[in-house]
């Protein structure tokens, strides 16, 4: 399996409007708001979603908290390819495949716990 791009990743913290004021203020990237009044931020054609911790969007790592990461990898492969590759290489695979918001549009992603324990997705645009 051969891994394109980030799409984005997925940072919990302890107060998200703080956060997000933090890299508005700071570093110039955008808020915005999707999906059931998430919280994001936007740069060029990634995204960073913030998950309040404690109250964070599922599936996700396995204890979340403020500073770990989840990641969401592009791959041009489709899914069922990466699915039959995890198999091959006993990965569990917590969910597959979730239709999600990714940073240019919708995808199609597959879940696991990468050994930290923090989650990743596989996704892909086009399956």
């Amino acid at each position: 399996m051969k891994i394109d791009a980030i799409d984005h990743i997925v940072l919990t913290g302890a107060d998200i409007a703080k956060t997000a004021q933090f890299y508005k203020t700071i570093l110039d990237i955008k808020i915005v708001v999707f999906a059931n009044d998430r919280t994001a931020l936007t740069f060029s054609q990634q995204k960073i979603n913030l998950h309040q911790q404690n109250n964070e969007f599922k599936p996700n790592a396995s204890v979340p908290t403020p500073g770990n990461a989840d990641f969401y990898l592009i791959t041009l492969k489709p899914l069922n390819a990466v699915v039959q590759h995890f198999i091959e290489h006993q990965i569990l695979i917590e969910e597959a495949p979730i239709k999600r918001t990714g940073a240019c549009g919708d995808i199609n992603s597959i879940y696991t716990l990468y050994p930290n324990q923090n989650s990743l997705k596989i996704s892909n645009y086009s399956n």
